[in-house]
C-alpha cells in the first residue's frame, strides 16, 4: 500500500524562508512598491551594541511589544475593520510559531484555536461580515481594492477550513509527523494571507511605505525577535532597523503624506519608544 506523501522538515524551512518573498512578490504584482523619495536620514553607527538578559526582559522586550502594537494600531485610522484583520494576523502568526516548536504535540490545541477563528470569522461580529465587498465599497475602497480584499478573505477562510478538515482526520501514529508538517505549511500560508489582507486595507497612497517598513523592521520584530526570542538579531541589525524606521518616519514627517493626524501621533510615540530602546542598548 502506497503511503501518504511526507513533507520533510527542510521543505517546511524553505517555505518559511520564502514567506517574505511571497508577500513581496504579491506586493509588486499589485503595484505596492514605488521609488523611495529622497529623505535625508543619517545612518548611525553604534560603537557598543549589547544588553543583559535582565535589561531585555524588563525594558527592551516590553518596549518592542509597545512599538509593534502602536504600529498596528496606527492602521485603524485608515479602515474601521483593520483591528479585526490585525487580530487574525497575530493569531495565525502565534499559531505558526506554536507549530514550529513541537507540531505533533500542538495538533489538538491548534485545532481548537482554528475552530474558534473559523466561527468568529463568519459571525456578525467577525471579519468576514465586516469585509464583505459591498461594505468595503461603502467604506471608500475602490472596486479593485474591494475585490482584492474580499478574495483574500475568502482564501483565508477556505484555507482555515482545509486545515480544520486535515486535523479532523486520524492518521495514526505512523503518519502523525506527516500531518504535523502539512499543518505547519498551511499555517504559514494562513499567516501570509492574513498579512496580505492587512495591506489590502491600506490606501494606495501609503501602502508601499507601510510595506517597506513592515518588511524591513516590524515583521522582523514580530516574527524573529518577539515570537522566536532571537535577541542576537536585535543586536546584529540594530543599525539597519534604526535606518529603516527613520526613513519611514522622516518621510511621513517631511512630505506630509495623506495620513490622518492621529496616525502620525502613533508614529511619534513609536519614535520616542524606539529611541529609548536604542539608549538602553548602546549605553
Amino acid at each position: 500500500m502506497k503511503g501518504k506523501e511526507v513533507w520533510p522538515a527542510w521543505i517546511i524551512g524553505i517555505l518559511g524562508i520564502l514567506g517574505i518573498g511571497i508577500v513581496d512578490a504579491w506586493a509588486k504584482s499589485n503595484n505596492l512598491f514605488q521609488e523611495r523619495t529622497s529623505v535625508n536620514v543619517a545612518h548611525f553607527t553604534f560603537k557598543k551594541v549589547d544588553f543583559t538578559e535582565q535589561e531585555y526582559d524588563k525594558e527592551i522586550r516590553p518596549a518592542l511589544e509597545y512599538v509593534l502594537g502602536e504600529f498596528l494600531n496606527s492602521w485603524k485610522e485608515y479602515h474601521s475593520s483593520f483591528e479585526k484583520a490585525a487580530f487574525v494576523h497575530q493569531k495565525y502568526a502565534a499559531l505558526q510559531k506554536q507549530a514550529s516548536g513541537d507540531p505533533v504535540a500542538t495538533l489538538i490545541p491548534i485545532q481548537h484555536a482554528l475552530y474558534a477563528l473559523s466561527a468568529w470569522a463568519t459571525s456578525n461580529n467577525g471579519i468576514g461580515y465586516n469585509l464583505d465587498a459591498s461594505k468595503l465599497l461603502n467604506m471608500g475602497l475602490s472596486i479593485e481594492a474591494s475585490l482584492t480584499t474580499s478574495k483574500l478573505l475568502d482564501e483565508l477562510i477556505n484555507t482555515n477550513l482545509l486545515l480544520i478538515h486535515l486535523l479532523q482526520s486520524d492518521p495514526g501514529e505512523a503518519q502523525g509527523k506527516n500531518q504535523a508538517h502539512k499543518m505547519a505549511a498551511l499555517l504559514k500560508d494562513l499567516e501570509l494571507k492574513s498579512e496580505q489582507l492587512l495591506f489590502s486595507l491600506l490606501p494606495a497612497t501609503v501602502r508601499s511605505d507601510y510595506l517597506y517598513v513592515w518588511s524591513n523592521f516590524f515583521r522582523e520584530i514580530e516574527q524573529h525577535i518577539l515570537l522566536n526570542e532571537n535577541q542576537h538579531l536585535l543586536k546584529k541589525k540594530l543599525e539597519d532597523f534604526n535606518l529603516f524606521w527613520n526613513l519611514f518616519y522622516r518621510r511621513f514627517a517631511k512630505e506630509k503624506l495623506l495620513t490622518p493626524d492621529r496616525t502620525f501621533a502613533y508614529f511619534a510615540r513609536i519614535d520616542e519608544r524606539w529611541n529609548y530602546i536604542i539608549k538602553v542598548i548602546i549605553e
